[in-house]
């Protein structure tokens, strides 16, 4: 991801205009969501260091900030650009992965409950008369 954001330019394929990312980046999130879920071994590690995530996430958010107030607003090709986006990419999975190893954790705990679930009989009396 960081090699393709940094690849793209903002000027043609690359364009931010869509949320902030260029187009092609939303397939490789979509696409990674999908691995992460089919991985037990791999939800597991996220899981684990959920809390090192997190306090990643809170530390590039304002070295983003500062970086982009000292280097001002690179240009693109240089290695300002590089860096800054490259910072952008890491607290994105960051933040991704603190969703997906708190969200875990919260349905392993059971706090988040299950809608009842009906027996096959059950639902047929509980339905008006047609």
């Amino acid at each position: 991801m960081i090699v393709l954001v940094n690849l793209l330019d903002p000027e043609g394929w690359g364009t931010t205009a869509v949320d902030g990312w260029s187009i092609f980046i939303y397939p490789w999130f979509f696409v990674s969501g999908f691995v992460i879920i089919s991985n037990e071994r791999l939800q597991e590690s996220i899981m684990r260091m959920r809390w090192i995530s997190l306090a990643a996430s809170v530390i590039t958010w304002p070295a983003i900030d500062i970086l982009w107030e000292a280097l001002g607003d690179p240009s693109f090709g240089t290695w300002r650009y590089g860096l800054g986006y490259a910072l952008y990419c890491v607290r994105a999975w960051c933040w991704l992965l603190v969703v997906f190893g708190f969200g875990r954790f919260l349905f392993g705990m059971k706090l988040l409950t299950k809608a009842p679930t009906v027996q096959s009989g059950e639902m047929a009396e509980t339905l008006p008369p047609a």
